[in-house]
């Protein structure tokens, strides 16, 4: 063990957007299908996996809080798999902004419309985004 240097840590380097990135971001993205999951990663900081396992009933838009109950896995050939999140602290709230929270209400608005319109070809799992 004495003969052996040890593998050096390297760091990656975070680049964060600036508030006005973001903002031009969002601005192009508005009409994209997958909007509100830019919305809520920007404004949250919720990662991929648990804003796809976000239900509309993890959403109190009394509260404006957003509860994480669940996370989206997909495991190679498997499907998608709903389970917890791995440890206790993230189970967790998460604050909203009002501006987000009225993006919520109108996602769900064109989801509904969606379900009327397919009637009962729809699949309603509760999921806000799939």
């Amino acid at each position: 063990m004495d003969n052996v240097d040890p593998p050096r840590l390297t760091q990656k380097k975070i680049i964060t957007w600036t508030p006005e990135q973001a903002n031009e971001f969002l601005s192009h993205a508005e009409k994209d299908k997958y909007y509100v999951a830019f919305l809520l990663a920007i404004y949250t900081g919720m990662r991929r996996g648990k804003i796809l396992g976000l239900r509309w009933k993890d959403i109190d838009f009394e509260q404006a809080k957003i509860s994480i109950q669940q996370t989206l896995y997909r495991p190679s050939n498997q499907g998608i798999i709903f389970h917890e999140p791995k440890t206790k602290s993230a189970k967790r709230r998460i604050a909203i902004p009002q501006f987000v929270l009225h993006e919520l209400k109108r996602h769900k608005a064109k989801q509904n419309k969606l379900r009327l319109q397919y009637g009962e070809g729809y699949e309603d799992n509760d999921s806000c985004l799939l």
